[in-house]
């Protein structure tokens, strides 16, 4: 069983208490793997450090090339956010629903969908997490875009219409 519930709503504080900060607490308490604590200068982003990018690769961590079907709980979804290199990251904790702490907010669970999924810049993976199969699945409907999901509906009305 997947817990994350500890994790949520708290007070935002940089290098302490943040979207790393989350993931690393998250993954010590679900799979047992310690990330370590990297310094994060206020802003790296800015002046051309790719910290997390370089740092997820140098842990263990693999860049998915699949489907986002084939996401699974403990996934790591690098994002950028006004940003040219990935400064924000969020963890799938359940299908198409990421744990993540925004600058200055508290920390939540939300929907993977239209601010998170179009800042993805990157889903990476674990070498080392291992999940029952009941918490592989994704239901394919929920992470495609409103635009794809607009035309499926639609489609699918017109078929209802012709029957």
């Amino acid at each position: 069983m997947i817990k994350y519930d500890h994790l949520l709503h708290k007070e935002f504080k940089y290098g302490k208490q943040d979207c790393f900060t989350l993931l690393r607490n998250f993954y010590i308490d679900n799979f047992g793997i310690t990330l370590p604590n990297y310094a994060r200068p206020k802003e790296f982003w800015l002046n051309g450090l790719n910290l997390y990018t370089d740092l997820y690769r140098k842990n263990g961590f693999v860049t998915l090339d699949c489907h986002p079907s084939e996401y699974q709980t403990g996934d790591v979804f690098l994002m950028m956010i006004n940003s040219t290199v990935a400064n924000h990251v969020g963890v799938l904790v359940d299908s198409n629903k990421i744990l993540h702490h925004l600058w200055k907010r508290l920390s939540i669970v939300e929907p993977y969908s239209g601010f998170t999924r179009n800042t993805t810049v990157a889903v990476m993976r674990h070498k080392d997490v291992q999940l029952a199969p009941d918490h592989q699945s994704v239901e394919l409907l929920d992470v495609v875009s409103p635009r794809v999901r607009r035309k499926l509906d639609e489609y699918l009305r017109s078929i209802e219409r012709t029957v």
